[in-house]
C-alpha cells in the first residue's frame, strides 16, 4: 500500500496536491437546486442517454431516458441526491438538494 487517503473511490497522497477536476465532458446542469418539486436535469450537446437518481444511502431511486438535452424527474422526499448522467461513452454525476 502506497498510503494516503481514499476519498470517493480516489486514493489521494497525504500531503499531496490532487490533480483538477477533468473538464466536464456532458456540461451537466441541475435546475433549479435546491429544488422543493420538479428538476431539470439538462446537458449541453442533444445526446441520447440515461438519468440515474440515487439517494443518500445509494439505492437508486429514478432511471429516467435522456433524449435529446433535457429530462424532468418530479424530486422525492427532502435530502440530498446523486444524480448521473450516462451518455455517448461519457458519464458525470452532480449533487441535488431536495427542500421542503
Amino acid at each position: 500500500d502506497a498510503g494516503g487517503l481514499l476519498y470517493w473511490g480516489t486514493r489521494v497522497q497525504t500531503g499531496a496536491t490532487p490533480d483538477p477536476a477533468p473538464p466536464s465532458r456532458l456540461g451537466l446542469r441541475l435546475r433549479p437546486n435546491p429544488t422543493s418539486g420538479h428538476v431539470t436535469v439538462a446537458v449541453d450537446a442533444p445526446t441520447t442517454g440515461r438519468v440515474d437518481v440515487f439517494d443518500a444511502a445509494g439505492r437508486r431511486v429514478a432511471h429516467l431516458p435522456l433524449a435529446g438535452r433535457e429530462a424532468t424527474w418530479r424530486a422525492g422526499a427532502p435530502g440530498v441526491y446523486l444524480v448521473r448522467v450516462t451518455a455517448g461513452g461519457a458519464s458525470e454525476t452532480a449533487s441535488l438538494t431536495v427542500a421542503r
